[in-house]
């Protein structure tokens, strides 16, 4: 329901917001002498602190457009069923959902200017080893994006471009898109809620 995804995302913020607490504040003191950080090392360390209280802040507001927009609710609900209908284990990864709703703003706000951000024209880069599940993060935005457009009156036209530095790498990916917009698509024709399945072109992958 709605009030259980906006729950889930609240846990979530909430979590990391007593992480940073546990590292800061009154207790940075003595973190850094239990840590036995040097000057250098200390700096460093409000460096990542600052940092990912940012992070926290561009979650907390992903969460808030969500809760303001019906649409981009819609959208991320329906982004949650392709996931779940492709893979064995029907979840996110924190990292994953983390990033996603970070970014939502980014995407939303050409509808909502009211929701914009000082951070949506940042770019992130997302590093994880092989295997860490980046792909499914940004597909995960891609699909996101591609049934806002639809619930935002968009018809037809391209939503994405993904370019990649090898021909075999865009081959494989192209598989795993592939799947993905296939689960998209028998979601976006069976849709009666809001008669996706009666707007606009089929969703489609180009490959060049």
């Amino acid at each position: 329901s709605r009030g259980e995804t906006i729950q889930t995302l609240r846990d979530i913020a909430s979590g990391m917001c007593a992480y940073h607490d546990a590292w800061t504040g009154e207790r940075r003191a003595e973190v850094a002498d239990e840590l036995d950080l040097s000057p250098a090392e200390l700096d460093e360390f409000d460096a990542d602190a600052d940092s990912f209280e940012t992070e926290i802040e561009r979650f907390e507001h992903g969460i808030n457009v969500l809760e303001s927009d019906p649409d981009a609710l819609r959208a991320f609900r329906l982004m949650n069923e392709v996931n779940a209908r492709q893979h064995d284990f029907p979840g996110w990864r924190l990292f994953q959902l983390v990033f996603i709703a970070s970014n939502l703003s980014s995407i939303v706000r050409r509808e909502r200017p009211d929701l914009e951000t000082e951070y949506d024209d940042l770019a992130d880069v997302l590093w994880f080893p092989t295997g860490g599940g980046k792909t499914e993060a940004y597909l995960g935005l891609i699909i996101f994006n591609l049934f806002y457009d639809r619930l935002r009156g968009k018809e037809q036209g391209v939503t994405a471009w993904i370019r990649f530095p090898l021909r075999l790498l865009s081959r494989q990916q192209k598989t795993r898109f592939l799947e993905s917009l296939l689960h998209a698509e028998q979601i976006r024709q069976s849709d009666t809620d809001r008669g996706l399945g009666g707007l606009g072109d089929p969703f489609s992958l180009g490959f060049f």
